[in-house]
């Protein structure tokens, strides 16, 4: 019995050897990092008005208001029904991966800005 214990053990640890390499997960190895852009409202509004990002890869947009006009308080990203409050200079950030090439509309009160996929 503790001969059949030790080859278990050793199949086991020769099953793992990949996955402790990396090889185990080719999934996670094609998966792009997301790229961050970044966002201010200012009393100007939201700056930059526009950011290119490539399609098919993840995309961390990272919002900071540094203005205090109340009007100012809630991003909403109105195409896909996203609503965040943005509490006074403190980064808030939203990730998403876009569908395709187009472009996704930020809106922070009257202001708004755009977010282009590009092919």
């Amino acid at each position: 019995m503790r001969r059949f214990t030790w080859i278990v053990l050793v199949l086991m640890a020769i099953a793992l050897i990949p996955v402790a390499i990396g090889l185990g997960h080719r999934g996670h190895a094609n998966m792009k990092p997301a790229q961050r852009v970044a966002f201010q409202v200012t009393d100007a509004g939201l700056v930059p008005p526009e950011v290119k990002v490539p399609e098919g890869r993840p995309v961390t947009v990272v919002v900071t208001r540094t203005t205090r006009d109340p009007a100012t308080k809630e991003l909403i990203l109105p195409d896909s029904g996203i609503h965040k409050d943005l509490p006074y200079k403190q980064p808030v950030e939203i990730t998403f991966t876009p569908d395709g090439p187009g472009m996704v509309r930020l809106a922070c009160g009257p202001d708004e800005a755009r977010i282009v996929v590009e092919q």
